[in-house]
């Protein structure tokens, strides 16, 4: 997968503080609150991050067996998400 995004650099500290707590907020919480290490800020520098566009691939399992590829196709039938039925298409045509 890759992210184009438009990048601005957050180097202020209350902006490099709101980046850390969201992070911890959502990585580990439980965690110290940031605010707590004033003097170590400076040598951060912050990104926020807006996604442009997202490219990927989907991988369909060319290394595995029948019977995985198979699973995964039954999974993708029942996820029903949005590009699940053409990803399920391609696997079973490719098993035959």
């Amino acid at each position: 997968m890759q992210a184009v995004c438009r990048a601005e650099i957050v180097d202020d500290p209350a902006g490099k503080l709101e980046i850390l707590r969201a992070q911890l907020g959502r990585l580990d919480r439980g965690l110290a609150d940031p605010a707590g290490h004033h003097r170590r800020l400076p040598g951060i520098r912050g990104l926020r991050l807006a996604v442009q566009r997202v490219d990927g691939k989907f991988k369909y399992g060319g290394n595995v067996d029948e019977a995985h590829r198979r699973h995964v196709a039954d999974r993708l039938a029942e996820r029903g998400a949005p590009g699940d039925a053409a990803a399920r298409g391609h696997l079973l045509r490719r098993l035959g």
